[in-house]
């Protein structure tokens, strides 16, 4: 049986969410691809200082393709949790 893909957003679910993994698990069920490049987005984002103008270097950096990376950063920008960030170099 396969996964569904619908985000689910039950309060009793959300309540137990502990850190990014259970997030990126919430928003992305069923690819853990995406789950990946979305962590490292979220975790990029977070230790920067300021605007990140690309995100390319995670493409080599942790063996990420760049279309599963622009998935999920253009997830994560339709959702909100991010604003615009230029996967190109």
């Amino acid at each position: 049986m396969t996964e569904s893909s619908k985000i689910d957003f039950r309060y009793r679910r959300i309540s137990r969410i502990d850190d990014i993994t259970d997030l990126v698990e919430m928003l992305f069920p069923g690819n853990r691809h995406q789950q990946h490049a979305a962590a490292r987005i979220l975790l990029v984002l977070k230790a920067a200082h300021g605007p990140v103008r690309s995100l390319s270097h995670l493409e080599d950096r942790y063996a990420i393709s760049r279309r599963t990376l622009q998935r999920a950063r253009a997830k994560l920008s339709r959702l909100g949790l991010i604003e615009h960030v230029d996967v190109r170099a």
